[in-house]
């Protein structure tokens, strides 16, 4: 009996295994960009007065890079939760879902573009650098945490969307405006009685 061991793959065996080794080399890959981007926000952290082991939870680390640089902390959370949502309802409806997977995707940019901003501000670069964060972070980030570039407090990027909300619900109510007739402030609009010299409520002295 005679053994062949000159074996060679066939065409489809060599396809899979092609597949398999790129696949190898893409989690590896990944794996070292996960590891250096985990300690240059852990750097980043600690020039900020967080403590860097909060870098390594996920989701968590986002919050507190978020609070670091001044925008809304549970913008991760939303992000996450909206993902989480698509993927319940994708299961369910397909056309609905290809949908909501859109609004999700531009939630997402939209609070990458805003944290990758900020965090430039906050560390005293300008949107360039902030740029340069979203599309190279792991090139930026560790040039920000490894050098010389202090934090100077929160600088965040206008929100035009959550900032427009916000500072609506801050704006204050217009005075309503005084009924006719009696003596009226001209300061704060009191009624007084007539002939006072000064308003009852705010104490200015009356025409």
């Amino acid at each position: 009996m005679t053994y062949n061991y000159n074996y060679e793959p066939t065409g489809a065996e060599g396809i899979i295994a092609g597949l398999i080794a790129v696949l190898g080399f893409i989690i590896v890959i990944g794996i070292i960009v996960g590891v250096i981007l985990i300690i240059a926000r852990w750097k980043i952290f600690t020039k900020a007065g967080e403590e860097g082991w909060k870098a390594i939870i996920p989701i968590y680390s986002d919050m507190v890079l978020c609070k670091i640089v001044g925008i809304w902390e549970f913008y991760p959370l939303a992000i996450f939760g909206i993902s989480f949502v698509v993927g319940m309802v994708s299961g369910v409806a397909e056309g609905v879902g290809s949908l909501l997977s859109l609004a999700a995707y531009a939630a997402s940019i939209y609070y990458t573009v805003i944290l990758s901003i900020s965090v430039a501000q906050s560390f005293g670069k300008d949107t360039g650098f902030g740029i340069g964060l979203l599309f190279l972070n792991v090139i930026f980030y560790p040039i920000l945490g490894f050098g010389k570039a202090e934090y100077v407090g929160p600088k965040p990027m206008k929100d035009p969307i959550l900032g427009s909300l916000a500072a609506n619900k801050a704006a204050p109510a217009a005075p309503a405006a005084p009924a006719a007739g009696g003596n009226f402030c001209p300061q704060c609009g009191a009624s007084n009685p007539a002939g006072s010299g000064f308003c009852e409520k705010c104490g200015n002295k009356l025409n």
